[in-house]
């Protein structure tokens, strides 16, 4: 794909060979795969960078609770010379153009009544608009669902508001594909290159960074993106206690 507007390629990206082959067959078959694991750990940048590296346009919908259909489909608008007009919205768009990587993102956070308007769609890869227009998702179209607790919400408080999806909704999703942390050496590496911050410097904080979430059993530790925040501080100047 050649999309002007595609994410620009992050040098610094590091794959998993196994997950990326599993999303490369999973969405090669027109199904849709389901990115999960704790927060931080670049589910949306694989997503992202997936985009990047194959010149695709990119488009994230993140979800809320109080998200309505009517947001992510588009309405009937006033015309300014009189009569009215549809107006797409993010995901009609997003549908209609060849080649997007739409990323659903949290969709544990939405209604019932969202999802089940969601589900729909996914089954069909097509919506029926209030004007009566059947719109089907063009070639090369990928969906791709990320979430923190894999559509099976959570009872711990870590992700406050997320709910059970019900099997209905997971069943649309062909492959679930845990990420996770990264390996020690490859994570010391990754906030080096990122942040500027000296390798020594750099494995001191991964290091305590991987006893927090040895502690929270993987669920509550620091997430890559609080190292990343802490190492750009520490990189800069501050003292490491004081930035933490």
């Amino acid at each position: 794909w050649d999309a002007t507007d595609a994410p620009a390629i992050d040098k610094n990206m590091v794959w998993d060979a196994e997950t990326l082959a599993f999303a490369f067959s999973t969405i090669g078959r027109g199904c849709i795969p389901w990115l999960y694991g704790p927060r931080g750990v670049g589910k949306t940048t694989f997503g992202e960078q997936l985009a990047a590296f194959t010149g695709r346009p990119f488009v994230r919908i993140g979800f809320h609770n109080e998200l309505e259909a009517v947001q992510l489909l588009g309405m009937i608008v006033p015309e300014s010379g009189g009569g009215v007009e549809w107006r797409d919205s993010v995901l009609t768009r997003a549908m209609r153009r060849p080649g997007t990587i739409i990323l659903l993102d949290e969709p544990t956070l939405a209604s019932p009544g969202m999802l089940a308007s969601l589900q729909t769609i996914l089954d069909q890869r097509a919506v029926t608009l209030e004007t009566g227009e059947r719109v089907e998702c063009a070639d090369g179209v990928v969906f791709i669902v990320a979430d923190n607790t894999a559509g099976h919400g959570d009872d711990t408080g870590e992700y406050v508001g997320t709910g059970q999806m019900n099997a209905a909704f997971l069943d649309r999703s062909r492959v679930f594909l845990e990420v996770g942390y990264l390996p020690k050496q490859k994570e010391i590496s990754l906030v080096s290159k990122k942040t500027g911050l000296n390798k020594q410097t750099a494995e001191r904080l991964v290091s305590f960074a991987g006893l927090t979430r040895q502690t929270a059993n993987d669920c509550a530790g620091l997430s890559p993106r609080r190292v990343f925040a802490w190492a750009e501080l520490v990189a800069d100047g501050f003292k490491s206690e004081r930035a933490f």
